[in-house]
């Protein structure tokens, strides 16, 4: 694993790093299937303690340090946590350990620790739709089964070298970006999670450390391509960058398709869910985008009468954290999850989403799918995002409506009639947005995905 400031660090050190900081913990009260509570930024501590918390069967729960206050106190009251995590005592436990010049081998498996098909190792706070940050517990095994099952279908290897940009206490940023290419026996080059200013050096840091893969999101994708200033990095994608994998929100046909063209590698959409972990992904076989490829094994489908996608999975998560008692309500390993995602499947086995069932607006009895118009008025010239939603209607109930993002340098006037004009000829009458607004930013999550329930109309509309 090296790390942008060009410090490196070998899979003994990891370990013996991770050794060092479970007697930190320890010391503080932790134990096996203790809860321990991590406020901290992308960095080389945090992947520590996740693999330290892995070891030594501790359950870690990472929160952004950017969180709202009120946020931060709320997950703690409902996680309960044994340990509270100090930044500043871990990083010098992390440090002792880097000096240590020990030649010892590293076990495997720490001594007298006894691992359990039951133990849980993260709980995860979803952002979800209802305002309050909702705990995911996941089990160790299955977290890990999951990577390795990804990393198999996809032909990931010892070879890997992952550019690690995402949010590091989001599941994205610890499952995809840490345990799958570790668990690959590959590397991970650890960089502060993309935003608008370390986008400008995504590029350059990619070709200096020798990366050959990475995961963004959409906007993420989109914001490294826009800023792009590096003049061989078309070149050396070309040449070296071997993954290029997108998830965590829809990815515009049109985007992946001028990725490609500009940089002559295919990005990958994958398909994943908080309780589910990774799901399918797309591959290099397929013709044109849109499907999020065949499903991981262990990973079962069907459908309701109402087309919305269930999944039976070997790495369903453990249940969410009661926030009345703290605990875990326990799931039936073998259930069938509800997605709530609208989906379809070809000849071939790929999966394809095809909308949000609760985000179907409802115009006149007739369903309507706002990922559907949102696909179609990406491509649109001048348009940077577009994010469509429900708007109620004194004659049809409810009716789309557009949220739209343009590039800076774009004429509004124009655009505004070029996306009307794209809506009447590409998309069904009831799917036609009736009004549009024009934003100067969309409010996105840690990944970029739009929040769309903080969307505000135009005070004059």
């Amino acid at each position: 694993m090296s790390l942008v400031d060009g410090r490196t660090v070998t899979g003994s050190q990891l370990l013996r790093g991770a050794d060092r900081v479970a007697d930190l913990l320890y010391g503080l009260g932790g134990g096996p299937q203790s809860r321990v509570l991590a406020v901290l930024p992308n960095g080389l501590a945090l992947l520590v303690l996740y693999l330290a918390c892995l070891r030594h069967r501790m359950i870690i729960c990472p929160v952004s340090p950017d969180s709202p206050s009120q946020d931060i106190e709320y997950i703690q009251s409902v996680f309960r946590p044994d340990v509270v995590v100090d930044p500043d005592a871990l990083q010098a436990s992390l440090e002792a350990a880097l000096d240590d010049g020990s030649a010892e081998d590293v076990q495997a498996q720490p001594s007298g620790v006894d691992y359990d098909d039951d133990d849980v190792f993260s709980v995860n706070f979803t952002s979800g739709t209802t305002g309050r940050p909702k705990g995911v517990a996941h089990f160790a095994e299955r977290m890990l089964a999951n990577a390795q099952a990804f990393n198999v279908q996809m032909g990931c290897n010892e070879t890997q070298r992952m550019m690690h940009v995402m949010p590091m206490f989001y599941m994205a940023g610890l499952l995809n970006t840490i345990l799958c290419p570790l668990m690959a026996g590959g590397a991970v080059i650890v960089a502060p999670a993309l935003l608008p200013r370390t986008a400008l050096s995504f590029w350059r840091q990619f070709i200096d450390n020798r990366a050959t893969a990475f995961w963004l999101s959409p906007t993420m994708l989109r914001m490294v391509m826009k800023l792009d200033r590096t003049k061989d990095s078309k070149d050396y994608a070309a040449r070296a960058l071997e993954h290029a994998f997108v998830g965590t929100a829809p990815m515009a046909p049109a985007l992946g398709q001028d990725f490609l063209d500009q940089y002559g590698v295919r990005p990958l959409q994958s398909y994943g869910l908080s309780e589910l972990l990774l799901v399918s992904c797309d591959n290099d076989d397929s013709e044109g985008f849109g499907n999020v490829g065949r499903l991981l094994p262990g990973v079962r489908s069907s459908w309701s009468s109402d087309r919305e996608l269930e999944l039976e999975t070997a790495y369903l998560f453990a249940g969410y954290i009661d926030p009345e008692t703290g605990e875990i309500d326990r799931l039936d390993r073998k259930m069938s999850f509800k997605t709530g995602d609208l989906a379809e499947i070809d000849d071939k086995g790929r999966l394809r989403i095809t909308g949000r069932k609760k985000d179907l607006i409802v115009v006149g009895g007739i369903n309507v799918s706002p990922a559907a118009i949102e696909e179609r008025l990406q491509s649109v010239p001048g348009v940077v995002e577009v994010a469509v939603v429900g708007e109620g209607d004194d004659i049809y109930g409810e009716v789309p409506v557009a949220f739209v993002q343009l590039e800076k340098s774009a004429d509004v006037a124009q655009a505004i009639e070029r996306l009307r004009e794209s809506a009447q000829s590409d998309l069904a009458a009831a799917s036609r947005p009736v009004r549009f607004y024009p934003v100067d930013a969309m409010p996105t999550g840690p990944t970029g995905k739009v929040q769309k329930r903080l969307l505000e109309r135009p005070a004059a509309s």
